[in-house]
C-alpha cells in the first residue's frame, strides 16, 4: 500500500481525498500476508503512511469488510485528505 499511497499524492490536489478499505492486523507488525492470500495492516502502519506521504487521516473507522467462512473479517475504512 505504500506504492500506491506515493502515488495517490502525487495524483491529487490539495484537499484532494483518497479512500480505501484494508483488513486489520493486530500484530506489532505493519503489515502481513494472511492465509487467505489478502495482506493485513496495522493502525499505526497507516498512520505513519499518511504521515510520510503528506496526508491527514481524515476518517479511520473500524467495519466488518466481508464473511470469511462465515465469519466476519474486521478492517477498517480510510479515507485520507492531502494537507
Amino acid at each position: 500500500i505504500d506504492n500506491v499511497t506515493r502515488e495517490a499524492k502525487r495524483l491529487l490536489r490539495r484537499d484532494g481525498l483518497f479512500g480505501f478499505s484494508l483488513e486489520n492486523l493486530d500484530l506489532s507488525l505493519d503489515y502481513k500476508l494472511m492465509p487467505t492470500t489478502r495482506y493485513a495492516h496495522s493502525p499505526g502502519y497507516i498512520k505513519r503512511l499518511a504521515v510520510k506521504y503528506g496526508f491527514h487521516i481524515h476518517r479511520m473507522t473500524p467495519t466488518k469488510l466481508r464473511l470469511e467462512h462465515n465469519s466476519p473479517v474486521d478492517g477498517w475504512l480510510v479515507l485520507l485528505r492531502i494537507i
